[in-house]
């Protein structure tokens, strides 16, 4: 029987298809309390290079600059793993990962990070509103209403639209609204210019520019939404609800 079932395990690692997988193997570096840093190019020191210090959940720290001889030294920090990302300009960067330890050593650890050319990261979420800000309003309007639509003209119930006032600077409480099952919208705003972020799962994120004004023809925005999935990670639930 145990012949059988080993002459069975032998044929299905054979027989089966192999799968190919991406995995990415990040080295972490084992590290002392306040390690020195070093930031090169081409092997020269690089000065005023930005260190930023990234938890290992994923949110930021703390920033420090390098000194003229490329140098920062690492504050105390709780021990765990930390991304250490030092850049000079979004297209020049490197990361660092480091497990700090829980107790001092006489001698810090010290390390050398050599900036490469890099693609720019994917703009953030505030970076993509700041630029809608900055462009040319799409639609001109009395009222903010209309419909969202999948690409075969389906209405989207329950689709989730934030709304940002332009130069409010608080991104973090939009104004907030879905359709009705019907796939309409609506929303009393005041005059002026706004972007509105419209979502829902299974489709890609849509980012408007609209501006309410008395003197405008009322216009409905039928807005489409592409299958695809959700791009942004819009702060929907810290505003305030309107239909």
């Amino acid at each position: 029987m145990k012949l059988r079932i080993a002459t069975f395990l032998a044929w299905l690692l054979t027989a089966w298809p192999a799968v190919p997988r991406s995995v990415e193997v990040l080295e972490v570096h084992p590290s002392s309390q306040k390690p020195l840093i070093t930031v090169l190019k081409d092997g020269a020191p690089q000065q005023s290079a930005t260190l930023t210090v990234f938890a290992n959940n994923g949110k930021q720290r703390l920033t420090l600059t390098t000194d003229s001889r490329g140098m920062a030294k690492l504050p105390h920090l709780h021990s765990g793993i930390y991304r250490i990302a030092a850049s000079t300009s979004p297209t020049l960067r490197v990361d660092l990962y480091l497990q700090i330890a829980a107790v001092h050593q006489q001698k810090p650890s010290e390390f050398t990070m050599e900036l490469r050319v890099q693609p720019p990261p994917p703009p953030t979420f505030e970076g993509k509103l700041e630029a809608a800000e900055k462009a040319p309003i799409e639609v001109f309007t009395r009222a903010f209403s209309g419909t969202v639509r999948d690409p075969s003209g389906a209405f989207i119930s329950r689709a989730s639209i934030a709304v940002y006032r332009h130069r409010a600077g608080n991104t973090a409480h939009p104004l907030k609204t879905m359709t009705d099952h019907q796939g309409r919208f609506y929303s009393d705003l005041a005059g002026g210019s706004y972007t509105a972020v419209i979502q829902s799962p299974g489709f890609e994120t849509r980012i408007l520019t609209f501006e309410i004004s008395s003197d405008a023809a009322q216009k409905e925005l039928n807005v489409k939404l592409d299958v695809g999935a959700i791009t942004e990670d819009v702060p929907i639930a810290e505003g305030n609800s309107s239909h």
